[in-house]
């Protein structure tokens, strides 16, 4: 193993076991904006949907700041996100599409409208392994540390000996691995095709155990 500032480039005997990224629709960029919660539920929901086009985080994020009285600009969290999911529904990219330029767009019915149920729990990791075995994606909010804004390099692994803390984010997990005695998964992130590998990376498992905090399930 060589290690360099905060990236870890291994061996390449990791064992891929399950890689949804195949369900999934391209990794997209929420850019400046706090929406990295929307993006996340839209890659969960498109997968559960089974969708060839993307739905709309727009839509989704406009809802659920509508429902809970927010400002334009803040982020969503865990607890208000079923609302959107479920109740008001989301709708495709081409009827409501991303808006990067942080223009208000009142919260309006759109047609169509996909709907789903989601269940809070934060699943011990044999039990998160065992939910995307069955092709489920799971939206998680962690704690990210500072080697998330690193340049990775192959096989875009997450540091996890970097401790210093950057604030909270969301995203989906997506694969399962492992590296001798070792577990990894594989998070879509909603930074772009630029970030890791076309916008994905692995976490060891000691970093899901020690920093993540939510986790929704759709249903």
């Amino acid at each position: 193993m060589k290690t360099c500032v905060v990236l870890w480039w291994v061996h390449t005997d990791m064992k891929v076991l399950i890689d949804l990224r195949t369900h999934l629709l391209p990794v997209r960029d929420q850019k400046t904006r706090p929406t990295c919660m929307a993006f996340a539920a839209s890659a969960s929901h498109e997968c559960k949907h089974g969708l060839l086009e993307h739905l709309s985080p727009e839509h989704l994020y406009q809802q659920v700041l509508h429902k809970s009285r927010k400002a334009n600009g803040q982020g969503l969290n865990f607890n208000e996100l079923p609302y959107g999911l479920n109740v008001s529904g989301q709708t495709t990219e081409a009827i409501c599409p991303y808006d990067v330029g942080w223009k208000y767009a009142p919260a309006v019915q759109l047609q169509p409208v996909y709907k789903t149920g989601c269940v809070d729990d934060l699943l011990p990791f044999g039990g998160l392994v065992a939910q995307l075995s069955e092709n489920r994606v799971p939206i998680v909010g962690f704690v990210l540390t500072r080697a998330f804004h690193a340049r990775l390099a192959s096989p875009f692994i997450i540091d996890d000996s970097i401790t210093d803390l950057r604030g909270r984010h969301a995203m989906n997990i997506v694969g399962h691995a492992q590296d001798g005695g070792s577990d990894y998964l594989l998070l879509r992130n909603s930074w772009g095709t630029g970030w890791g590998d076309q916008g994905y990376a692995w976490i060891s498992r000691k970093y899901y155990e020690q920093y993540a905090e939510r986790c929704l399930f759709l249903q």
